[in-house]
């Protein structure tokens, strides 16, 4: 099977507004016509059938629609109207109605989650002194495991269950494995908790209210929290690749309801993006969200990173990366069949998002726009500083590493996801068990690391009451 013909299934702007972005030269040199052609024959390269792409500014959609094909088998295009299921996307719009619902109930995010449902199957030995609060299943600081294999789908209920449904079918995932609020950990059923209390809160069913409350007042009509495939909106063909092979594959229930179920398509996708670009502006108080509410969604505060100065990480369901010279914001996604991924910059003034109806990786394809639209600069707020002998005594040497999504594969975790810090006196490399090198850091100060080219810290040396030196590095915790 062969994709040329995906070349002719541009869905997007006029031609006039193409003449128009080319000619404003808003990010670079290349207009959005070069970069459809690049991205089709990126999409042909690596046998990606079809492509929702979204790119604005604060106040222009650059593009909006859709590449290739939605359905293969039909020769159907791609639209801007095609829904692709993003997954973990989801994430940052559950986590924006719990914050609306905090502010209309008197709430905050240090309210414990057990003040809301005293219920909750959580086992956390330190409950006295750190209960688990929504901040801490919001930055998935509370320790819990991920999705264990037996709760990943559900294989008995034709409609959506009850979101405490979902949270008894997770119960073995909330173990606090360690004090809540110390390291982060990736948990898709912290965020089916938070659909739980949104429905213990508000009295609705956790999609119901997402969609009143922020899908409906961005004008996302088309998207949702979608359990069972919708049939009232056209659904991309989702496929899986066997051995090169692309094979259609079946619309599956999920056990993550809040936490990955979320559909949307290009149009609605384009002016969430421009939401967020726009951030602290009137338009937030159409979603009932406090004043200056970003700069606390973008910046981590519950774990022991934050809390020792590091600027960013996961925060209120959204991540941080550095690219071509700007911090960008977002959140990547992948389900049966589809894989997403949105990051925007203010100080770049451009947001992107893409999703793929395959298994793969949509965040490469991000990439190349970011790649084609920005040129890497300089990063004049960097400045690095030698390392203190007393610091690299202290760096030097193997670290095991202790923040597994699983408890399960805690032990082959600690010992082969290991890392080991070579010092210089002026730069840190990191290495694998293997002897690889992987990232060369530089001192920002404060035992505050730079990461390779980045503009900001990223890692960062502590000490804690466990060892005298730890390590964290890509929102990971080592000993």
């Amino acid at each position: 099977m062969t994709y040329s013909t995906a070349h002719t299934y541009k869905w997007g702007l006029s031609l006039c507004l193409f003449w128009f972005i080319s000619m404003a030269g808003l990010h670079g040199q290349n207009s959005i016509t070069d970069l459809l052609d690049h991205l089709t024959e990126y999409m042909e390269r690596y046998h990606i059938p079809g492509a929702m792409v979204s790119i604005v500014s604060s106040d222009t959609v650059l593009f909006s629609g859709g590449l290739g094909l939605a359905n293969v088998e039909d020769g159907e295009p791609t639209s801007a109207k095609h829904a692709f299921r993003l997954g973990s996307v989801a994430k940052s719009f559950t986590a924006l109605a719990m914050l609306s619902l905090l502010e209309e109930k008197g709430l905050s995010l240090h309210t414990p989650v057990k003040q809301v449902d005293p219920d909750l199957p959580i086992v956390n030995e330190w409950e006295a002194e750190a209960p688990v609060t929504i901040a801490h299943l919001l930055e998935q600081t509370a320790g819990f495991d991920d999705f264990h294999l037996h709760a990943i789908y559900n294989k008995g209920d034709s409609v959506v269950p009850p979101a405490i449904e979902m949270v008894r079918s997770h119960k073995n995932s909330y173990v606090c494995r360690w004090k809540p609020g110390v390291r982060k950990a990736y948990s898709n059923p912290g965020y089916v908790m938070l659909g739980h209390l949104i429905e213990k809160l508000s009295g609705r069913a956790y999609g119901e209210y997402i969609r009143s409350t922020i899908l409906e007042p961005l004008g996302m009509a088309s998207s949702g929290y979608y359990y069972s495939k919708p049939t009232h909106i056209p659904l991309a063909q989702l496929y899986k690749r066997t051995f090169k092979i692309l094979n259609p594959a079946a619309f599956t229930h999920i056990q993550g309801g809040p936490a990955g179920e979320f559909c949307s398509n290009a149009e609605d996708m384009s002016r969430y993006l421009q939401f967020v670009l726009q951030g602290d502006t009137n338009k937030l108080n159409t979603l009932n969200l406090p004043h200056n509410i970003y700069e606390r969604i973008e910046h981590a505060q519950t774990n022991v990173a934050a809390q020792q100065g590091l600027p960013y990480g996961y925060g209120l369901g959204v991540f941080s990366v550095w690219k071509n010279g700007h911090l960008f914001i977002g959140h990547d996604g992948g389900i049966d069949g589809f894989s997403s991924r949105y990051f925007y910059s203010r100080e770049a003034d451009l947001a992107v998002a893409v999703s793929i109806n395959r298994q793969g990786n949509a965040t490469a394809m991000g990439h190349e726009i970011l790649n084609f639209l920005l040129e890497e600069g300089p990063n004049p707020g960097r400045k690095t500083l030698e390392i203190p002998e007393s610091m690299a005594d202290k760096l030097e040497g193997f670290y095991e590493y202790h923040s597994p999504r699983n408890q399960l594969f805690s032990f082959t975790d600690k010992m082969f996801a290991g890392i080991s810090l070579d010092v210089q006196t002026d730069y840190v490399v990191t290495k694998s068990i293997l002897g690889k090198a992987r990232d060369t850091l530089r001192h920002a100060g404060d035992g505050l690391f730079y990461k390779n080219e980045e503009g900001v810290p990223s890692a960062l040396m502590f000490d804690t009451e466990e060892v005298d030196t730890a390590w964290w590095m890509n929102e990971s915790y080592w000993l």
